[in-house]
């Protein structure tokens, strides 16, 4: 998971859902480089979706996963910095 300019985004929320109803199939919390992975996936329809605090949360396309073998390498998703963040600093300093 990486912000748009490139940077890794530690600790970003990582959701697989199922593409047809948007089931939550796994969740997981990406590593400090943000990268993750989901272990024993069945085959079927999938999208990944990313979310980290002040960004926007970014999904990926359907994914087919065929049969159960090694790893599947989905793109890298870029999450946009959320313009409203700088209003939550300022509701928090106004609130302490």
């Amino acid at each position: 998971i990486r912000s748009v300019d490139g940077r890794p985004l530690p600790f970003a929320t990582v959701l697989l859902l199922n593409a047809a109803d948007s089931a939550l199939v796994k969740g997981t919390v990406a590593s400090e480089a943000g990268r993750f992975g989901f272990d024993a996936l069945r085959p079927g329809h999938y999208r990944v979706v990313a979310s980290a605090v002040g960004f926007r949360k970014n999904q990926s396309p359907t994914i087919r996963m065929e049969a159960v073998s090694g790893a599947y390498e989905v793109p890298a998703l870029r999450l946009e910095a959320d313009e409203n963040r700088s209003s939550v600093r300022r509701f928090r300093n106004r609130c302490a």
